[in-house]
């Protein structure tokens, strides 16, 4: 038997990951907002901090999911995870220009 069961430190670094990027997103939207002189919560609405946040909860239910034992535990995380992922595509097509 092996000393590491590393599908469950993957799993679990995953979700760890993405609450550090959150963080990180959260600290540079808080850094933007005082150079800009508004809420933070304003520029957290902003597309690309929306994006960043929605793939950050893609990435959080993924570990989640992948980290979970019971099939319909996994079933509810993925179901999570695809509305995080339609979130960040909708914010993702409002921060491009129209062509």
């Amino acid at each position: 038997m092996p000393l590491i069961d590393w599908y469950d430190l993957s799993a679990n670094a995953l979700w760890i990951a993405a609450l550090a990027l959150l963080l990180a997103t959260t600290g540079y939207a808080w850094w933007q907002a005082g150079i800009r002189r508004e809420s933070v919560r304003r520029t957290l609405a902003r597309p690309t901090f929306q994006t960043a946040v929605n793939l950050c909860g893609v990435l959080f239910t993924a570990g989640a999911g992948l980290a979970e034992n019971r099939i319909w535990a996994q079933a509810l995380w993925a179901l999570l995870g695809l509305g995080f992922a339609a979130a960040a595509a909708a914010a993702w097509r409002e921060r491009r220009p129209a062509e």
